[in-house]
């Protein structure tokens, strides 16, 4: 484990070669009062999961990191908006450094040519009062690292090249966006500039396992959806 310090001043990271989960360290550490802004990175993970505790698929070459941020530092509400900051921060990041256009699939899957490359879960807690906010990007990974029955969905951003920057590059890059804490309208405006869903028939799962079209992201960052009646619904 090594320390270190980002671009911006608040930001604090620390690094391990290897954790079950970023995510569940991160939790340990805000229970035990690390500060607003601490980043926790490895280099690789045995354990990563995504929603409704699914397992994520981490292979080498990846970026996971989590990232501590305090309700009281928040400046926007509710901090459910936490996962679309991470989406666009990830995306301006890559923009960045490349030409690289990626894609935001509602609510939490950025995509590049089809497939994806980037996972994000937002682990709030109320008891603390932090938002646990957990980043797994497919940065460099050979297309042979990935599970066969993954192959046609999970992508990698730079499978044959090296990458314009270093993996502790762009993960401070976007834990300084992350940091930067735009206004939720700014979020709001951002993410659905990069959504390709809105305007399209899509088919949502579980809880709802409806097919309906997809028309705007609301201020809360729920998916606002037109049912074949015409009615309108604002999606968790």
């Amino acid at each position: 484990m090594e320390m270190g310090t980002g671009a911006c001043e608040e930001l604090k990271i620390i690094r391990f070669d290897e954790l079950s989960s970023t995510n569940i360290t991160a939790k340990e550490m805000a229970a035990n009062g690390a500060k607003h802004g601490t980043v926790v990175i490895a280099k690789s993970q045995t354990a990563g999961k995504g929603t409704k505790s699914r397992t994520f698929f981490s292979p080498p070459g990846g970026i996971y990191m989590s990232i501590i941020l305090r309700h009281a530092e928040l400046p926007f509400s509710p901090p459910s908006l936490c996962t679309a900051l991470a989406a666009v921060c990830v995306c301006e990041a890559l923009e960045k450094h490349s030409d690289i256009m990626p894609e935001i699939k509602w609510i939490n899957d950025i995509l590049v040519n089809g497939k994806k490359v980037c996972g994000i879960l937002a682990e709030n807690d109320g008891v603390h009062k932090t938002v646990v906010l957990g980043i797994g990007i497919n940065y460099n990974a050979a297309e042979n690292d990935f599970p066969e029955e993954l192959r046609g969905v999970a992508g990698s951003l730079y499978p044959n090249e090296t990458p314009p920057v270093s993996r502790d590059e762009m993960a401070e890059d976007i834990a300084a966006y992350i940091l930067s804490l735009p206004t939720a309208g700014d979020i709001i405006e951002k993410y659905k500039s990069r959504m390709y869903m809105l305007g399209t028939r899509v088919i949502v799962g579980e809880p709802y396992n409806i097919t309906c079209t997809a028309v705007d992201v609301d201020e809360h960052g729920r998916l606002v959806v037109m049912m074949d009646d015409g009615s309108l619904r604002a999606l968790v």
